[in-house]
């Protein structure tokens, strides 16, 4: 476990929203008053389930205590900051990955589509993101964060990235294994039921009608 992962593990974390990908994995945007993250679970073939934290991060500092010996930022403020943030940068995740569940064609990016935020306008933070695309070119969303140091924000944002690719992946093994179903309904509807019954001759001999 990571040493951040506890800011969604603590007893005031809460989910603020959720994704179910084609196999089932599900991603959770875990919000508490010390920070975020996103808890990834795997159900297993055994039916047991892994649970995988990732881009755990510190939220909304304390700040200063106060004369009265609050401070600044109690936890439910900090809690309804760092839920706000959270929510605006899954809801990107959240449409990158429906797109990318919806999709018949490989997604993925390239370096060319990763962009190191870094400080901007006022020195205020601009988000690191990734851009994913499809095999034909279509961008697919752009998912990423500005929380953290521009290493972890680029890093975050890949993470983020690589999770749109597996749901992409996931979600054509899924069409590929109903269309597997299909074609073995029909080929069992077109089977030969005949009564054998058919193709009796002058000498009464009959035939099954059925094929090995």
């Amino acid at each position: 476990m990571s040493d951040l992962d506890y800011v969604v593990s603590t007893g005031s974390a809460q989910v603020v929203d959720s994704f179910t990908a084609p196999d089932g994995t599900l991603y959770e945007a875990v919000a508490s008053g010390s920070g975020t993250g996103i808890i990834k679970t795997v159900t297993n073939p055994d039916g047991t389930t892994t649970q995988t934290i990732l881009n755990a991060q510190k939220g909304q500092r304390k700040g200063t205590r106060q004369s009265d010996g609050k401070f600044k930022n109690p936890a439910s403020k900090r809690f309804r900051y760092n839920a706000n943030k959270l929510q605006s940068e899954f809801a990107n995740f959240k449409s990158a990955a429906e797109a990318a569940a919806s999709s018949t064609e490989t997604v993925g990016y390239t370096d060319a589509n990763v962009v190191t935020g870094g400080s901007g306008f006022l020195k205020r933070d601009k988000a690191s993101t990734v851009t994913l695309t499809d095999g034909a070119g279509n961008i697919i969303g752009t998912v990423g964060t500005n929380v953290g140091s521009d290493a972890f924000e680029t890093q975050a944002a890949r993470t983020l990235a690589d999770e749109i690719i597996n749901i992409n992946k996931s979600a054509i093994n899924v069409l590929d294994d109903d269309k597997d179903d299909t074609e073995d309904d029909d080929k069992d509807d077109t089977e030969d039921t005949t009564d054998g019954s058919d193709g009796a001759g002058a000498t009464g001999a009959g035939t099954t009608g059925l094929t090995a």
